[in-house]
């Protein structure tokens, strides 16, 4: 399928988001936490994508661009932190942002974890998925987000 934004090239390695694109089908919403280059992407490939943002002001610039495109399929949501970025996170500082998906009730048929607190994010939405939706969370191989695989492994068990 032709991407008509792929001049925006997500801020991944080239065979990690041409995986991904492998699994999106054009009728697919695509949940996504973390907006960017990505965002724009993936757009370009399926029939919505939900983005879910910390940063206001990041928020505020991909809008800009999603408005100068005319790109009529991404929906932007900000959800605040409620402390400074610590490193690493923790859930009580993103909570809202980590199960805004759950409580909006969300409909979707992909997930892409890609921003802040990616093993709570991918955590809290397994909790909701059917068995046919894919998740991806970026960086997969960094140690922390690891727990992502333990916990789904203990979950289907």
């Amino acid at each position: 399928m032709k991407n008509r934004f792929e001049f925006f090239t997500p801020l991944m390695w080239e065979h990690e988001y041409k995986l991904i694109e492998k699994y999106l089908e054009s009728d697919d919403i695509l949940l996504e936490w973390g907006t960017g280059n990505g965002t724009i992407y993936f757009s370009g490939l399926v029939k919505e994508v939900i983005s879910i943002e910390h940063d206001i002001d990041w928020v505020n610039s991909i809008q800009k661009t999603i408005d100068a495109y005319e790109i009529d399929n991404i929906i932007l949501h900000h959800v605040s932190q409620h402390t400074p970025d610590p490193i690493p996170c923790r859930y009580e500082q993103f909570k809202d942002y980590i199960e805004y998906a759950k409580i909006k009730k969300f409909k979707f048929d992909k997930v892409l974890v890609d921003g802040r607190a990616r093993k709570y994010c991918a955590k809290s939405i397994y909790d909701i998925i059917d068995d046919d939706v894919i998740i991806f969370v970026h960086d997969f191989n960094h140690n922390d987000y690891n727990m992502v695989l333990n916990i789904m492994i203990l979950l289907n068990n």
